[in-house]
């Protein structure tokens, strides 16, 4: 259970300032100083089944069975002050600022850039679930039809996992010390920068 693996670790942070909404919405630890919208970790409502059949219809894809699980508890999701993204089963924008409206990324409009700028790794196989972000760093985080997942660093070589789970829990292990319920414990951001880094390199 992808999921449940991960959960403890995101509601240690849960308090008074956390919201949890009648959709299904769950933000966690509000960050006071950073605007209305501002949690820890934003999870946002189930995916619905309905919504689900036409984002893979509209990719051409089906998703690997723990990517469903996962977005079955959380239809995506903004962990660790947005440092980690999981993008859901989405297929309509919203500018409402109603912590009630607040969705995840679109897988559907993600994986329409995605075929375009890289052709090659769409046409074999690969979805893009997701991105990790630091200061300077970007990686993509993508799935194999076949279950297999990768992180892709802007540059250099991706660093592959049997699954989804162990990819989640890899990240979560390296980026969760580096904040605490306040958020990141190194405001010049190279604590994070260097787990980021410890990422993708071989595991």
């Amino acid at each position: 259970m992808v999921f449940a693996d991960i959960e403890p670790i995101l509601l240690a942070c849960d308090d008074s300032s956390s919201r949890l909404l009648p959709n299904g919405n769950r933000f966690v630890r509000h960050l006071p100083d950073q605007g209305p919208l501002a949690f820890l970790h934003c999870l946002y409502a189930p995916a619905k089944r309905e919504v689900q059949r036409r984002v893979q219809t509209g990719m051409g894809r089906d998703m690997p069975e723990d990517v469903n699980e996962f977005l079955q508890h959380a239809n995506g999701a903004a962990m660790f002050d947005k440092t980690i993204h999981i993008y859901g089963y989405v297929d309509t924008f919203s500018r409402s600022t109603r912590l009630r409206d607040q969705t995840a990324i679109s897988l559907l409009f993600e994986n329409q850039t995605f075929a375009t700028a890289a052709p090659d790794r769409w046409r074999s196989g690969w979805v893009k679930v997701g991105a990790v972000m630091g200061w300077r760093t970007l990686i993509s985080l993508e799935t194999h039809v076949a279950g297999q997942c990768a992180l892709v660093p802007q540059e250099g070589n991706a660093v592959e996992y049997e699954s989804f789970g162990g990819m989640m829990r890899s990240m979560v292990e390296r980026v969760a010390p580096c904040f605490t319920c306040s958020g990141a414990t190194d405001h010049t951001y190279a604590e994070l920068e260097a787990a980021l880094a410890s990422l993708i390199r071989a595991h």
